[in-house]
């Protein structure tokens, strides 16, 4: 059975995505020290600001990569082709077209403005702030471009290819970057040696996915498939967007209530339970092109089995680690902050209930997601996160740090209720209409 699972194509996918995990491990949690040892505070505070701002460029292609991905594997698998051709091409003109004035706006604020003041950077000079923004962006640009090419990939029940690939480019960019600190290379240098890999692998994805599903630029911008998908691509963005007001302004918040020490302990505990939530979207990420592909083809059957999979393993995974945290979270802490950051198991609680929460309502809104039925969830997402930064707003006046952590449950909670109340209506509409 188990034989079975593991070559089948969700089963891939699942394998896939756990090394996506690994590599995020290495990013965020092993290289943190070598920057504090070899950089000092001052230079990896430079690179912290640099990389934030640059990040937010990710959301430049305003959720069209997601959207255009889950539409290509619904029309591949009903057959039309030519449809499938347009979304692709559509989504790199506009790709290519968003990067081009974004680089050049960038270009323009570097030549005018000297970033090196305007974001208080203490050690890297102006050209060499203006330099690494400017490449940080534009592998940004690269790596979403090379995303294109995998809803070929998931169309085919081959997006474990896909995700080995763009996995493999993220470990390229912490290997060159560990690399560089071992070997005493500038930032400048170090980010000009990364973005090779962005190049080697649009290349490659181009070349391997011609293959399989020929695109040739030989038409111009569908205006009316845009105009079909720019609703809920533009949904989409209400997740990051959500995200950020819970990630930085409980960040703001915490330091403006309880001060940096707090904070410290407050971000320190946030990680290390969030690494529950990366083991739960394992599964959750790993089975949405298939759930699409069976969508396509009105496979409702399927649909039901991968949803509840889906809902019972990122269930599994998330109490098994949780479990392992409520038991060996302190130990766990106290070897990973060296004992210099005080562990707390009432907030390491609260936040283990947020992600238990968060699991529920991600996992159970497949039939959402995948099928780009998300613009209601994605608005409720967006609200109840201003909501709950409010409510902790008023909720820190208390003091206690906990109950402070605990509006975050909030924007779960709305969620859970309302993908779990629409789940069962589609399902439904769905068998009525198929």
């Amino acid at each position: 059975m188990y034989q079975k699972l593991f070559h089948s194509a969700i089963g891939k996918n699942v394998l896939a995505n756990t090394g996506k995990v690994f590599v995020i491990f290495i990013h965020q949690i092993l290289l943190v020290p070598l920057y504090i040892v070899y950089w000092g505070t001052d230079k990896y505070s430079d690179w912290i600001i640099l990389s934030a701002v640059s990040s937010f460029f990710s959301m430049s292609d305003l959720g069209l990569n997601n959207v255009t991905n889950n539409q290509f594997c619904i029309q591949y698998a009903k057959g039309k082709y030519d449809e499938c051709k347009s979304l692709l091409i559509n989504n790199y003109i506009l790709l290519l077209g968003v990067g081009g004035i974004s680089l050049i706006i960038l270009v323009a604020v570097c030549y005018f403005f000297n970033l090196k003041t305007i974001l208080g950077l203490v050690v890297v000079s102006r050209f060499e702030a203006s330099y690494i923004s400017f490449i940080l962006v534009l592998k940004i640009f690269l790596d979403l471009t090379g995303f294109v090419p995998d809803a070929i990939f998931n169309a085919n029940s081959l997006a474990s290819k896909a995700t080995n690939v763009n996995t493999a480019l993220r470990l390229s960019f912490s290997l060159i970057i560990l690399a560089g600190i071992l070997c005493g290379l500038s930032i400048v240098w170090i980010v000009t040696l990364a973005i090779i890999p962005s190049f080697i692998v649009i290349l490659y994805k181009i070349h391997k996915t011609n293959q399989l599903f020929p695109v040739r630029f030989n038409r111009s911008l569908d205006i009316v498939l845009l105009k079909k998908i720019i609703k809920p691509s533009l949904a989409y963005m209400s997740f990051p967007i959500g995200f950020s007001l819970l990630y930085q302004g409980f960040t703001l918040l915490v330091n403006k209530f309880f001060g940096s020490e707090t904070l410290v302990q407050f971000n320190t505990t946030r990680t290390m339970v969030n690494f529950v939530r990366n083991m739960a979207d394992i599964v959750i990420v790993g089975v949405k092109p298939e759930f699409s592909i069976a969508y396509g083809k009105k496979d409702l059957k399927r649909m039901k089995m991968i949803y509840n999979k889906t809902l019972w393993a990122s269930l599994a995974i998330t109490f098994l680690c949780c479990g392992i945290l409520f038991f060996g979270g302190r130990a766990i802490f106290e070897i990973w902050t060296r004992g210099k950051v005080p562990f707390s198991m009432p907030l390491t609680l609260t936040f283990i209930l947020v992600i238990i929460l968060y699991t529920l309502w991600n996992s159970n809104s497949i039939f959402l997601t995948a099928t780009n039925r998300h613009t209601r969830l994605s608005l409720v997402y967006l609200l109840s996160s201003f909501i709950a930064l409010v409510a902790g707003y008023f909720i820190s006046n208390l003091q206690i740090i906990e109950l402070t952590a605990l509006s975050l449950s909030i924007t779960e909670i709305a969620c859970c209720l309302y993908s779990f109340s629409v789940t069962k209506h589609f399902i439904q509409t769905f068998k009525g209409s198929s």
